[in-house]
């Protein structure tokens, strides 16, 4: 019950009317909206915690979908937020007595008299005279202490009992409406604007950064704090990081997002920056002790020190200058341009998340052998990560596939920043090139431009043999069928590089593995009894249906969920039947945080997709359902793989199904995939390792027949079990 839910809670009963006036104004749903994205409109989105958290999929503003309506929301804030509330923060808990503001603590922190400190010393502001705006003030702690050093101040506020004590007690000017309603602001005429924790709760962010912006004088400067949502604690926590609070953040901001959108709406920024801020950091250092409890306090510091370097602290801060100048709409992160006489070399990987880690082995051998060039990497946005921790790579670029072939204008941009670099070699090695893998690679003009023979699976050979011609060098290759790290090897000895073997591999930084292990700890998850499923697939055609029917088996082990937002909706499904622990992170993770789960995880499950690669490069045994459209090429390449398939005609279609459904997906049987998983837990193997469903499939006249095809005879060193049911 709800008196039961306030006891657990400790909550006194003489204050249970807040508690009841805040569920009355939070739970009638003809009081709620729902909304686009605020600063781009789009439409597309993708639940990032529960399915009100949403980040947009356009820009990556993460917003609350359903919220108050703006009415509600300012009645809420005026009569009920924080009012009466012994527990609220001194910037907003009224003082009992002026006398308390400069002895007490709490209210001398609540005056954040550091802001108006750095802007002094660091930015060289003379303060006194100047005109200082806080929106969400509070009592007026901020507005107090800039009043004593001679500024003149007014503030914006709702909460009823916060105006009447700033304006009658402290004297101070503050007005109950929203900032952005205040038609009498002129335009260029505030030297200072503040927002401290405010700016998460405005239903209208970009707007009111619109209306600071054209309110600040020349150079004015605008200073605001908010919580992070890219924080370590918010990572490891998810919905019990208290910073989360559905009903009155409607904006969750990380720096990234800063980055981006100031500079658009003509702002400079100054520095931004993440700290522990007003979170409390006993929460932090419990949970840094959970993870390591044998480290000294010193130790702990040194660690929340690193993560605020990684802008991975709970607060952001940042101070920025107004400005004239606005970017483009389309952003494409430059290069950094080097001074040194080193030569400039670009690995252009145009292919998907799988093909780019099962290749990325080769970038040690290039880094080996050209010593003399600076690296650079050309990939697709999303991808963009898997690059940033490699020590080697100068500079990482990504492009947006679509954009490519629809916008001319991001392609002018596109082609302008990546010729004004004047790289020197371009490799290509992508084996199956398509039409865009060339498009980039021969659009850049390099002086050299390396590609492999390919072959014509992803284009025409017309079109394959015409592009050829405008390569440098043609690496070619074995007409022969090859697994993917045989092409890889055989692209690096094409090179004149001595190679025996290319691997898949990733590079994984401090903050992932941090990331892993307080998930794991928070949840009480030991590695031995979890897996990790990776249900999604690159395409539909490779989708297996009954995950549910193989998770069956295994309800004593804890589930994870892993995958990008293609797997959302498929998560939610198998979430629903499992009778078991599990856990739901799809649609929510970085790739490199979701290979640090998979990393610490007894093993993978997997489709044929990036999730079996991954497991491979972190050293996490998977097995992996896998059709015919190009068997054996993929996968298996390692002994910590084993593959479940149904051999039939039809093999090696390149995904071009003649049949109603792809039957050699479809029709494995679940209890063929559990007994791999069962055999892969208890058993380490020499060898890759195939589960062949035997002939236990039910043919009728227009579906393939069973068959080993050549497709599987002619791959070596493989273990085969052949299955039978029974």
């Amino acid at each position: 019950s709800f008196f039961y839910f306030i006891f657990q809670l400790g909550i006194k009963f003489d204050e249970i009317n807040i508690f009841i006036n805040i569920r009355i104004y939070m739970g009638n749903t003809a009081n709620k909206e729902i909304i686009n994205c605020l600063f781009c409109n789009s439409t597309d989105y993708n639940p990032v915690r529960g399915q009100d958290i949403v980040k947009c999929n356009s820009c990556g503003n993460v917003y609350l979908r359903e919220r108050k309506t703006k009415q509600v929301m300012e009645q809420y804030y005026s009569e009920v937020y924080a009012v009466n509330n012994p527990g609220a923060a001194s910037p907003v808990r009224l003082p009992t007595s002026v006398k308390m503001i400069d002895n007490d603590p709490e209210y001398i922190y609540a005056q954040r008299k550091w802001i108006l400190d750095d802007i002094l010393n660091k930015y060289k502001v003379n303060l006194y005279g100047k005109s200082v705006i806080d929106i969400g003030c509070g009592w007026g702690g901020f507005l107090y202490n800039a009043k004593k050093l001679g500024m003149n101040v007014s503030g914006f506020e709702f909460n009823n009992p916060n105006v009447e004590f700033g304006n009658n007690v402290l004297n101070l000017n503050i007005r109950q409406i929203q900032f952005t309603d205040a038609d009498d602001i002129l335009e260029d005429s505030i030297d200072i604007i503040a927002m401290n924790h405010v700016l998460e709760h405005v239903p209208n962010p970009k707007e009111v950064l619109k209306k600071i912006q054209k309110s600040l004088t020349p150079n004015g400067i605008f200073f605001c704090m908010v919580p992070n949502f890219d924080s370590f604690l918010s990572d490891s926590l998810q919905d019990s990081w208290s910073w989360i609070e559905r009903e009155d953040h409607y904006t969750h901001f990380t720096p990234e997002i800063f980055k981006k959108i100031l500079p658009e709406l003509g702002f400079e920024i100054l520095d931004i920056f993440t700290t522990t801020g007003d979170y409390d950091i006993d929460v932090l250092i419990n949970v840094l002790k959970h993870i390591y409890p044998d480290f000294s306090n010193e130790k702990y510091q040194q660690i929340i020190n690193e993560l605020n370097k990684m802008e991975k602290g709970e607060q952001i801060n940042f101070f920025a200058k107004k400005s004239d100048h606005k970017i483009e709409s389309y952003h494409i992160p430059e290069f950094n341009n080097s001074n040194n006489s080193k030569k400039s070399l670009l690995w252009s990987r145009s292919d998907s998340i799988g093909d780019n880690i099962i290749s990325a082995g080769m970038l040690d051998y290039i880094q080996e052998h050209y010593k003399e060039y600076e690296i650079s990497v050309l990939c697709q946005d999303h991808i963009m990560e898997l690059y940033n921790n490699i020590p080697y790579i100068k500079n990482t670029l990504g492009f947006n596939r679509n954009d490519v072939f629809e916008s001319p204008e991001y392609q002018e941009r596109l082609w302008n920043i990546l010729r004004a670099h004047k790289f020197d070699l371009v490799i290509n090695s992508v084996y199956s090139r398509d039409e865009l893998s060339d498009y980039l690679a021969l659009n850049i003009q390099a002086k050299e431009t390396i590609g492999s023979i390919g072959d014509n699976t992803n284009i025409s050979e017309a079109k394959r043999l015409e592009h050829n011609k405008h390569y440098t060098k043609i690496i070619n290759a074995d007409s022969a069928p090859k697994t993917e790290v045989e092409r890889h090897k055989e692209y690096i000895n094409g090179l004149g590089i001595n190679c025996e073997r290319v691997s898949p591999k990733m590079w994984l930084n401090y903050e992932d593995e941090l990331f892993a292990t307080s998930f794991y700890q928070a949840n009480n998850l030991k590695s031995e009894n979890t897996i990790t499923i990776f249900p999604s697939a690159q395409s539909e055609i490779r989708l297996y249906k009954y995950f549910n029917e193989i998770l069956e088996n295994f309800t004593d082990y804890n589930i994870i969920i892993l995958g990008g937002k293609d797997s959302v909706e498929i998560a939610i499904k198998i979430k629903q039947k499992f009778k078991g622990n599990i856990f739901d992170l799809s649609g929510k993770l970085s790739i490199l945080k979701s290979a640090a789960i998979i990393k610490k995880s007894a093993l993978l499950i997997s489709t044929e997709s990036a999730g079996s690669h991954i497991a491979t490069a972190v050293g996490t045994k998977n097995v992996v359902i896998v059709g015919g459209g190009h068997f054996g090429r993929f996968m298996p390449y390692s002994n910590l793989t084993s593959v479940v398939c149904l051999p039939l005609e039809c093999y090696g279609c390149n995904w071009k199904c003649q049949f109603e459904k792809p039957f050699c997906i479809d029709n494995i049987l679940p209890q063929i995939v559990s007994e791999a998983v069962f055999d892969s837990l208890e058993n380490d193997a020499e060898n890759p390792k195939i589960y062949i469903q035997g002939k236990t499939f039910e043919n009728t006249f227009d579906k393939p027949e069973w068959k080993i095809t050549d497709d599987i005879s002619r791959l070596r060193n493989i273990d085969f079990v052949i299955i039978e049911d029974n």
